[in-house]
């Protein structure tokens, strides 16, 4: 018997994950080369997802903007994975 892939295509669907993931405050893992990261989903809009990795650790990893990484995460029991770009940093707040 052929293994079975789930996928998650529909972009309702998919902002539905990541509301629930920001929700529930659910850790998800990011891989870049040799380098992993747990982070939180900060937020979700039709626009982009911000996720929880600071300055110091994108410095780290040369993670540019519009360069991949692999998103791996767990909703309700079902493990999903996803190339998605880095987009643009915000620049830091001034005080």
């Amino acid at each position: 018997m052929a293994a079975h892939t789930q996928h998650l295509e529909e972009p309702e669907g998919i902002r539905m994950v990541f509301q629930r993931l920001c929700r529930e405050e659910t850790r998800i893992r990011l891989k870049f080369g040799d380098q992993e990261h747990e982070c939180l989903v900060l937020g979700e809009d039709p626009e982009r997802t911000s996720l929880g990795i600071t300055e110091a650790e994108r410095n780290l990893w040369e993670l540019k903007p519009r360069m991949r990484v692999l998103l791996c995460l767990e909703d309700r029991g079902r493990k999903f994975q996803a190339i998605t770009e880095n987009g643009r940093q915000r620049p830091p707040r001034r005080r």
